[in-house]
């Protein structure tokens, strides 16, 4: 029922900010928190409730490049001779969260409503974005309830080497794990929360209070080598090239609740999740 709820956000309006904060009552902020929140899957931390929610607006540029990424995949598994059904419908694309570090200001307020942010692909600091018109699961990534940001609320990105939110959204992802070539994302939001130790200290409304990030990400998995990531052909980077990805140990809940994809390209930012814990 969630992915079908998922499946159904529609496409992103016309905006002219990256990262737009969806308020209490957008359709597409409680789906977000709905996903969040039911795959903590955590007994030691109770769920949390997110602070506030951004919604990426990523560039045409940035899209196109997941969607050429996405058709590589499936050429490339159509050449195989073991076929993989959802590898060649839609290049095996997964929800998955990647924990990162916020040393910035946003989020602190819960009257931010937007901040002017450059897009992985794209340094300049603001441009003009349009909708994807793919049918693929999780591609209608927004609600058309979402206010449209004014140029009054933006705010400029931090230039901090520790934030990793403001980082992504300026150069993309990089490797987030020592001698993994590639980006590493998590099935649940628990487990995602445990890959980042620093956060951010600040005070909001008096009460001190420790904000972390969680990014929700579109990842392009392909052809998922189940081999574990401690193995050293994992760490040595020597994996088949029939391969895309490779997937940690399995858990009760799945058996891709870690996940390692070679290529950049295979993961799109959608949302960005402050919360405190």
């Amino acid at each position: 029922m969630l992915m079908f709820w998922w499946h159904s956000i529609v496409v992103s309006n016309f905006c002219l900010f990256p990262v737009t904060e969806l308020k209490e009552g957008d359709s597409a902020r409680s789906i977000v928190e709905i996903i969040f929140q039911t795959s903590w899957l955590r007994q030691d931390i109770a769920s949390v409730k997110p602070e506030s929610i951004f919604k990426v607006h990523n560039s045409p540029k940035t899209l196109a490049r997941f969607e050429e990424y996405r058709d590589m995949v499936k050429a490339k598994a159509s050449r195989t001779s073991r076929k993989n059904s959802r590898c060649l419908v839609d290049g095996n694309e997964l929800l998955r969260f990647y924990s990162t570090t916020i040393s910035c200001s946003m989020g602190m307020s819960s009257s931010l409503s937007s901040s002017s942010l450059a897009s992985p692909s794209s340094h300049s600091s603001s441009y003009t974005t349009t909708s994807s018109s793919s049918s693929y699961p999780y591609s209608s990534l927004s609600s058309s309830s979402s206010p449209s940001p004014s140029p009054s609320s933006s705010t400029s990105l931090c230039t901090s080497s520790a934030c990793g939110v403001c980082n992504i959204l300026r150069h993309g992802f990089a490797p987030a794990v020592k001698g993994h070539p590639g980006i590493y994302t998590n099935a649940s939001s628990g487990k995602a929360h445990d890959s980042v130790c620093f956060a951010k200290e600040g005070k909001l409304d008096g009460e001190r209070r420790t904000l972390r990030a969680m990014i929700v990400c579109r990842v392009i998995a392909g052809r998922v080598k189940k081999m574990g990531l401690s193995s050293d052909s994992s760490q040595d980077g020597n994996i088949p090239s029939v391969y895309d990805s490779v997937s940690g140990e399995a858990t009760q809940f799945t058996d891709l609740e870690e996940l390692l994809v070679f290529n950049s390209r295979a993961v799109l930012p959608c949302f960005i999740v402050l919360y405190n814990c």
